[in-house]
């Protein structure tokens, strides 16, 4: 990285730094599609979330058989946001 020597006292302008040579910023927004949260893949993570908490509850409840069949839907929708997720990124 090269060092720019100023005289001192004197600060470059901000437009001298950007028609520079310099790295430039992205120009990135906040609305910018890529950058924002896609509720579908929130809402098969909360799901998941829920049938483990479930789970739990049934499971210290002493339901024991029905805690067991409701844990083993977390892997079950976990591959649905996988699906999800590489559906999303063919379709882009």
């Amino acid at each position: 990285m090269s060092a720019i020597l100023l005289p001192q006292g004197t600060r470059p302008q901000r437009r001298d730094l950007e028609a520079g040579s310099g790295a430039r910023r992205p120009n990135v927004t906040p609305a910018d599609p890529q950058h924002t949260r896609d509720p579908g893949a929130s809402l098969i993570t909360l799901s998941a979330f829920l049938a483990f908490a479930l789970s739990v509850v049934l499971w210290f409840t002493d339901s024991r058989q029905e805690a067991v069949f409701t844990g083993l839907w977390v892997p079950s929708i976990l591959a649905l946001s996988g699906f999800y997720a590489a559906l999303r990124r063919h379709s882009k």
